[in-house]
């Protein structure tokens, strides 16, 4: 078909292909696959492990990926280990114990499952320790200090989600609370052998110190940080008393900081920009120029969403910064505010910004818009949803009070434009933004 001249329903599959394509290539198995061979760890730096050369080959492995990164390794000789799953996640066949654990909040699972990883690592001496971590590890791989009760952090972590600190305040926090966050971890193991750390970011911009809040990374912040993070926005007052007590025996010097140097050997596996090269490839398949935006995009998903197809636009009426026919692809991770609404929510940040695409392109024709959140689960519901210029004319439903009170969940369902994807691992938002000739 010449380019000019795809239809609607042309241009809908092939934005749907390069959803499945994208959300495929982070596959955690797939991602980690250059790394691992028959009986060798090859690193992106060239350094290689040979699984032989050591007494004893341990594997621990945590987040929505884990199974998936575990299963990478199931020709090699593992001695023993322990696999962390979020408890949504379909079970896969491993030959390792596996926890399934409460996500996105903590349980007593989830502390369980973290004792049983340090009891597993004591007495090892000359052990090669394999450490694979992915999105949801932060609730996931989760042991407060030993004076601060659960329930404590639970609430604080609640109050944090809600407070509008950016994940990296966040995680300066939750550092400062655990055992294990903020290069705990790595500190644990320093004297047990040769730790390696395997880690897909489910952060924007991908510093390693904030996937998981990071258990096997050096830390550059402090209690005071936490306690200025928790006044900024007006948390501290509120924040469990065990919590407070706890940050300011860390000001004093009563309780170490979080390490500034770990023994350990940390490398990034992959990111939301394998997901935008797979999908941009699988635009090319169709003859169709890919445009990559950013795998760094931010805000508010609503008003995103205008400033995205606004660009769309300029492309379809002026070819600036693209002529068509052109895809943009854009990566990220978007929010909502949902604190000033009541009802159901059942929506998310992708949903949202589909929606809002949908109002923008009424009246117009040739373009779609598809974005989901690759760990199959935007905000409540489902992975995301696809629009184009008709969806908001097929809908009976209002799509203006279905964003006012974050349920757009029930307007996408209702004219089949839902996305369902299966919980794999989370490299954050994928958009793709389909353009045909005007």
């Amino acid at each position: 078909m010449p380019l000019g001249s795809m239809d609607n329903e042309t241009l809908r599959e092939i934005a749907m292909k390069m959803i499945k394509v994208g959300v495929d290539a982070a596959d955690p198995t797939k991602l980690l696959s250059p790394c691992v061979k028959r009986r060798n760890l090859v690193l992106p730096d060239g350094t290689r492990y040979h699984n032989d050369d050591f007494s004893e080959v341990l594997l621990f492995a945590v987040g929505k990926g884990s199974q998936r990164m575990a299963l990478a390794f199931d020709k090699w000789r593992i001695d023993d280990g322990l696999v962390i799953v979020d408890k949504r996640a379909k079970v896969e066949d491993i030959n390792l114990p596996i926890h399934r654990c409460s996500h996105p909040l903590p349980s007593e699972e989830n502390v369980q499952a973290a004792q049983e990883f340090l009891s597993k690592l004591k007495g090892k001496k000359d052990a090669l320790i394999i450490f694979l971590v992915s999105g949801g590890a932060s609730s996931l791989f989760c042991l407060p200090d030993k004076n601060i009760p659960l329930q404590d952090v639970v609430e604080l972590n609640g109050m944090l989600i809600s407070s509008g600190a950016t994940i990296h305040e966040i995680n300066t926090v939750r550092k400062h609370i655990s055992q294990v966050k903020g290069g705990r971890f790595a500190d644990f193991c320093k004297d047990k052998g040769t730790l390696i750390s395997l880690i897909i970011s489910d952060v924007v911009g991908d510093d390693l110190s904030d996937v998981a809040s990071g258990p096997t990374v050096p830390d550059k912040t402090t209690f005071d940080h936490a306690e200025q993070t928790l006044k900024r926005y007006s948390i501290w007052e509120n924040t469990p008393k065990s919590i407070r007590d706890h940050i300011g025996k860390g000001k004093s010097g009563g309780i170490p900081e979080t390490p500034t140097k770990v023994e350990a050997h940390n490398y990034l596996a992959g990111s939301n920009y394998n997901a935008l090269q797979a999908a941009a490839e699988e635009s090319k398949k169709h003859s169709i120029p890919p445009l990559i935006l950013t795998s760094r995009n931010q805000g508010e998903a609503r008003e995103v969403a205008k400033t995205i197809i606004g660009i769309a636009k300029e492309c379809q009426d002026r070819g600036k910064p693209a002529e068509t026919p052109v895809s943009l692809l854009i990566g990220g991770e978007m929010t909502t505010d949902v604190s000033k609404t009541t009802g159901s929510h059942r929506g998310g940040p992708n949903r949202e910004f589909v929606l809002s695409s949908a109002v923008q392109l009424k009246n117009r024709s040739n373009m779609v818009v598809a974005a989901v959140d690759t760990d199959g689960v935007d905000g409540k519901g489902k992975a995301g949803a696809i629009a184009d210029c008709q969806s908001i004319e097929r809908s009976k439903l209002d799509p203006f009070k279905a964003l006012e009170d974050h349920s757009t969940e029930s307007f996408f369902d209702e004219i089949n434009d839902s996305i369902e994807l299966p919980i794999t691992t989370n490299v954050n938002d994928l958009i793709v933004v389909v353009i045909g000739k005007k």
